[in-house]
């Protein structure tokens, strides 16, 4: 439905020692996806979660978000 949002969560590991707001944007840190969760935002309500892992094809690929 229309109101059915997921949410992919990520661990972001950045090369700097102390990570900042700025660097998790940063097009050399690697994302990896940890857990995903189906939302309906309409219902204030989650309908799935789901765990995820290097598996899911991202792997320890750097990934920029833009």
């Amino acid at each position: 439905s229309g109101g059915v949002r997921r949410l992919i969560f990520l661990h972001v590991q950045t090369p700097q020692r102390a990570a900042t707001p700025a660097s998790l944007f940063a097009i050399n840190a690697t994302r990896t996806p940890q857990f995903l969760a189906d939302v309906d935002v309409h219902g204030l309500s989650v309908l799935e979660i789901k765990d995820l892992g290097p598996g899911t094809g991202w792997g320890k690929v750097p990934t920029p978000l833009f």
